[in-house]
C-alpha cells in the first residue's frame, strides 16, 4: 500500500460520514439546533399559536394576548375566550406533546425547535415538527416515537407536581 492510498483509506470514513450527511438535508440542519423549551423560552408558548384552534379549527392560528392563560410557567396565547377556557379546563388535552419540541427530534432523545405550522394530530395528541417534510417522516407507531411520548408523560407528570 503507498502512502497515498494509506491516507486516503484513512479518510474514507470520514467522506461517507460527510456524504451522508450533506444528503439528509433538512435534517441536518435541525440537529444542530438546541433551543429553549417552546413553553418556557422567550414569548409565549408554542410562538404564540393557539393550541385548541389546532382541533377546532383544524390550522395553525396565531392567538392574540387578550386571551391568555399562563400554565406550566409559559403564557398561552388563544383566538378567543372560548379556546382560553377549554385550554384552561384541560391543558394536557392541547398542549403540544414532547413541550412543544420536534416530536421527531424528541423521538431520537433531543430537544429541537418546532414549527408551529408544521404539525399533526394523532389519536387526540398535537405534534409539532421542524418542518412539513419532517412532519411527512413522522411514524407515530414507531418504537422510538412510542418511548418518547412515554417519556414525555413522565415529564409532564412531573412538571405538574410542582
Amino acid at each position: 500500500m503507498t502512502m497515498h492510498s494509506w491516507r486516503l483509506s484513512l479518510l474514507a470514513p470520514l467522506f461517507a460520514f460527510l456524504a451522508i450527511s450533506i444528503s439528509s438535508g433538512p435534517v441536518a440542519a435541525w440537529h444542530g439546533t438546541q433551543v429553549k423549551n417552546t413553553w418556557g423560552g422567550d414569548g409565549p408558548a408554542i410562538q404564540g399559536y393557539d393550541a385548541v384552534a389546532y382541533f377546532t379549527l383544524g390550522k395553525a392560528t396565531k392567538g392574540s394576548e387578550e386571551f391568555s392563560f399562563e400554565w406550566l410557567g409559559a403564557e398561552w396565547h388563544f383566538v378567543s375566550a372560548e379556546h382560553r377556557d377549554l385550554f384552561a379546563a384541560d391543558p394536557t388535552k392541547y398542549a403540544p406533546q414532547h413541550g412543544g419540541y420536534c416530536a421527531v427530534g424528541a423521538s431520537s432523545g433531543g430537544t429541537y425547535s418546532a414549527n408551529p405550522e408544521a404539525w399533526r394530530i394523532v389519536d387526540g395528541n398535537l405534534y409539532l415538527f421542524y418542518s412539513e417534510e419532517t412532519a411527512s417522516r413522522f411514524d407515530p407507531s414507531s418504537k422510538e416515537v412510542l418511548e418518547a411520548n412515554a417519556s414525555w408523560q413522565n415529564e409532564l407528570l412531573d412538571l405538574m407536581k410542582h
